[in-house]
């Protein structure tokens, strides 16, 4: 049995407070901010070649530049 479903009313004194406890979002560490924005830079310096590294290094995915690559059809149905 599940406890009844909380109502939230705007009107409610309590109800700033209590849509604050809902707010679940995530806000990464600096430090992984750096580390994803010095993935970016590198793929922006690099292109495919550094693309390809690191989704070997993160996916485990084995790709070649032609594998990669991605036809008119394909693009067209994404």
């Amino acid at each position: 049995i599940q406890p009844p479903m909380k109502v939230l009313s705007h009107t409610s004194t309590s109800f700033a407070a209590a849509l604050r406890k809902l707010d679940r979002r995530h806000v990464p560490s600096r430090e992984l901010q750096d580390y994803v924005a010095g993935i970016i830079a590198e793929v922006q310096r690099r292109g495919d070649a550094a693309l390809l590294e690191f989704a070997a290094k993160f996916d485990g995915a084995n790709l070649t530049p032609k594998t990669l690559a991605v036809t008119p059809r394909e693009f067209a149905a994404a």
